[in-house]
């Protein structure tokens, strides 16, 4: 048992020296920052994620949405109890996000206590869970307690760097004194309430995505370095638990696919968007018209062609600057602007691809509703281009195509008000209940070849160059603005 106390109480105060230690210097605090977000980022999408999704299946993201929002719903209550029920608090809403992080730290490192205790009970692979539940809960600490230390101040901050230690040491005794803890019915209770931890301890990380200045090469090249750390630690977590490896590698799987497929599109997009090239209509960039024509083929790209049209005539095409400018920083203007966007779409279809078995019937009016919601919602021009990468996942598993290509029309034509955002979902839910009838049917899945390897290659340089500018936390800024 003292061996499992170390380890439960010593990986949260490791997380919070780092912390503490970094507020001496501010360059070293926004390398911290930027340690303690990529760990976090990696512990939550490659150990914590895998976990309850393996156990629970898609029904678990939507605990982790819940979680990912409870900070805000918080924030939302305190405001509607009173103007000043924040105002009486400096960062009042910060306040009480990093408050929220630090409740869920605390129930994940009981819960890492337990499972720890029950876990070293056998001698196998001991010293690999060792590194494991360092690897992954001291980054997760820091990424908590960095924010205290502008909120609270440093003797704040180590209150609650021992809180956390506390709480994993109580994990550990109540699952060694209490039998029966470490067989909890995690279907009922404690899976739910891990999914939504992990949608929390996610918040905390996206609070840490902020604007990013470098003084010189050597700061760049040490914020890098950072990143790769704090991803290296999150792997490193994950690699010793096999049933995090095997979700993980068949995600990775689906992810490379899924990118090398949509490649060729993202770079032409991004070409069309530097040399001020707009086909008629906003739902017909020149990613969208790609994509649909190697998922959903030549007829589909027709109709989404005709539709653009109408469109046109309508007078809803978006206005064009028609200004001069360089092709390279025009091209990785276009690139920083919608990449993350088209990231975050590969990243979260490959989920969906991974976890979602055949979909239910009322998940063939639900989808193209939500792909209608996406199309229209995302900024930046890459809404359409979003949406059609889902809609190929949710295809592949049986909702019908053409129900997909109407939702996707609807929502690419639609305005910025909430009114035409309205009328896109009604229409998407009116294109799934007509257009059904034509069938279902997977997408067309062409095997990767040679132009999408290329393709892949040069845009993700074009992604390196436009991270190495803006710096890991600042390049993620286009989703923090749109989302908060």
């Amino acid at each position: 048992m003292i061996a499992a106390l170390a380890l439960a109480a010593g990986s949260a105060l490791l997380g919070g020296a780092l912390a503490l230690l970094a507020r001496k210097s501010p360059r070293l605090l926004e390398r911290a920052r930027t340690f303690a977000f990529a760990a976090a980022a990696g512990v939550v999408g490659l150990h914590l994620l895998p976990d309850v999704l393996q156990a629970a299946g898609s029904r678990a993201l939507v605990w982790v949405a819940a979680g990912f929002a409870l900070p805000w719903v918080l924030e939302a209550g305190a405001h509607a109890l009173g103007p000043g029920f924040l105002a009486r608090h400096q960062h009042g809403g910060e306040r009480l996000a990093a408050e929220v992080g630090l409740a869920a730290l605390l129930f994940h490192s009981v819960v890492e206590g337990v499972t720890l205790w029950a876990a070293l009970q056998s001698r196998d692979q001991r010293v690999d869970l060792e590194v494991a539940i360092v690897a992954h809960h001291a980054p997760l600490t820091a990424a908590v307690a960095l924010p205290f230390l502008g909120l609270v101040g440093p003797r704040g901050t180590l209150l609650r760097v021992l809180l956390a230690a506390a709480a994993g040491a109580a994990g550990v005794l109540a699952g060694s004194l209490l039998p029966g803890v470490s067989q909890m019915p995690l279907d009922r209770l404690l899976l739910p309430a891990s999914a939504a931890t992990a949608g929390v301890l996610l918040h905390v990380a996206f609070d840490e995505i902020a604007e990013q200045r470098f003084a010189s090469r050597g700061e760049r090249w040490a914020d890098a370095g950072a990143c790769a750390a704090g991803i290296a630690v999150a792997a490193a977590a994950g690699l010793f638990h096999a049933r995090d490896s095997e979700l993980i590698a068949r995600f990775s799987r689906s992810a490379l696919d899924l990118g090398l497929a949509a490649a060729p599109a993202l770079l032409a997009g991004s070409l069309a968007g530097a040399l001020r090239l707009r086909l008629p209509g906003p739902a017909l960039g020149v990613d969208v018209l790609v994509l649909t024509a190697r998922w959903f083929g030549a007829l589909a790209l027709l109709v989404r062609a005709a539709a653009s049209a109408l469109a046109l005539l309508a007078g809803r095409s978006a206005p064009v600057d028609p200004s001069r400018r360089e092709l390279v920083p025009a091209l990785l203007e276009d690139v920083r602007r919608r990449a993350p966007w088209l990231l975050a779409a590969l990243a979260l279809a490959s989920a969906f691809d991974v976890l979602l078995g055949p979909t239910a019937d009322w998940m063939h009016i639900a989808a193209p509703a939500a792909v209608a919601l996406v199309a229209a919602l995302i900024p930046d021009g890459a809404g359409p281009a979003v949406a059609t990468i889902f809609a190929a996942v949710l295809a592949g598993k049986g909702v019908p195509p053409w129900a997909l290509l109407g939702a996707l029309t609807a929502g690419s034509t639609a305005g910025r008000s909430a009114r035409s955002i309205g009328l896109a979902v009604v229409a998407g839910i009116a294109a799934a209940v007509a257009l059904r009838w034509l069938g279902a049917g997977g997408p067309l899945r062409p095997a990767p070849g040679p132009v999408d390897a290329a393709a892949a290659a040069i845009w993700s340089a074009l992604l390196i160059a436009t991270i190495w500018d803006a710096g890991v936390r600042g390049w993620l800024l286009p989703l923090r603005r749109a989302i908060r």
